[in-house]
């Protein structure tokens, strides 16, 4: 195997398979992902804050046991984010399974984050995240078939 130029991955067959992908998939769409959570876990605890006091005279414990879990979620997939931006950085194999797990999370991730936002209406609120259902797993599957066959870039590694 020759990594000639970074953007050019000679296999096995000599044909040569392009990384650009995964270049700006590693570069731009993980830390992407990682503000996005963190800016998340912010607005969580924002309105766990500021919000509660309101919400805890309707709703009781429940609001709050519902954001706390909200939040531990969103950290937990922040630091697996972390984990994977690195490893696939320096192609380990590790990185290349936990890949799979971030594809497989980031869909629900999504779905959490605008769970708890404020909508007009329970109609529009399950047409977006019906919306962010369908297009991230447009998304994933696409990414899924992407690493599949790029398997041999992470193997030794």
């Amino acid at each position: 195997m020759d990594y000639s130029n970074n953007q050019k991955l000679i296999s096995q067959d000599n044909k040569n398979i392009s990384l650009i992908w995964f270049s700006f998939y590693n570069y731009f769409c993980l830390p992407l992902f990682l503000l996005a959570t963190i800016v998340s876990i912010v607005f969580s605890l924002i309105i766990l804050l500021v919000i509660t006091g309101l919400e805890y005279m309707n709703f009781g414990d429940a609001f709050t046991n519902k954001m706390i879990l909200d939040a531990v979620f969103r950290i937990i997939v922040g630091i697996i984010i972390i984990l994977t931006t690195i490893g696939l950085y320096f192609r380990r194999t590790w990185a290349y399974k936990l890949n799979f797990v971030v594809l497989l999370v980031t869909p629900f991730t999504v779905v959490f984050i605008n769970y708890f936002t404020l909508m007009p209406s329970d109609t529009s609120r399950w047409f977006i995240i019906i919306c962010i259902i369908v297009s991230q797993l447009i998304w994933t599957i696409l990414n899924w078939r992407y690493f599949s066959k790029r398997k041999f870039v992470f193997i030794n590694n």
